[in-house]
């Protein structure tokens, strides 16, 4: 009957999004010095152009990258273990994370969206929403360099020369004298301590 087509249909295609879980999209980003050497027949990117390339990745096989521009080849098959539509699982799920990075909009309007090329300030941008994205699900590659970016601050230790004894702390500490007092400062970039 009707209704028994319909609930057959209906299976099936959960069945297969459900099967598409085991592929994400994933954000490769490369800093303008990292830009691979230009083909003969490639134009060659402006010097400070960072790429935002798009790529499906297996979940349980992380290693398994498919750039977006083969998937829209179809030389995606690698991905037929995981997916029969690696094409609709890519547009669907830079549809999902244009709604978490609003600058994807913009590769949406192409036809086959497969890379983002921005400037600085894109790049910014992206890198602000990356731990986002990766949050909701999605693959995230960036630059080494800013994984392991080093921290920059400054403390402040201040002790008292002379000890205090608890009936005289309350007094000493807010009298202001530098007699009673000493201090030093540590910078991340330059860990010895200075004191004052």
């Amino acid at each position: 009957m009707l209704l028994d087509e319909l609930v057959r249909r209906l299976d099936g295609w959960f069945a297969q999004a459900a099967s598409g879980a085991e592929v994400r999209v994933c954000f490769r980003l490369s800093d303008p010095r990292e830009h691979e050497p230009v083909m003969p027949d490639e134009v060659p990117l402006p010097e400070d152009a960072w790429r935002l390339e798009f790529l499906l990745q297996a979940t349980d096989e992380p290693s398994v990258l498919v750039p977006a521009a083969d998937v829209w080849r179809d030389q995606s098959a690698p991905l037929r273990r995981w997916t029969s539509h690696p094409q609709e699982r890519l547009l669907a799920g830079l549809g999902r994370a244009a709604r978490l990075y609003p600058d994807l909009e913009e590769a949406l309007r192409g036809i086959h969206p497969g890379q983002m090329l921005l400037d600085t300030e894109g790049a910014h941008r992206f890198l602000s929403h990356a731990a986002l994205l990766e949050e909701a699900g999605y693959g995230v590659l960036l630059p080494a360099w800013w994984r392991r970016r080093p921290s920059l601050g400054l403390s402040l230790e201040v002790r008292g020369r002379d000890p205090v004894s608890h009936v005289l702390r309350d007094r000493a500490w807010g009298c202001g004298s530098s007699s009673t007092t000493s201090g030093g400062w540590r910078s991340a970039a330059a860990p010895s301590p200075r004191t004052t």
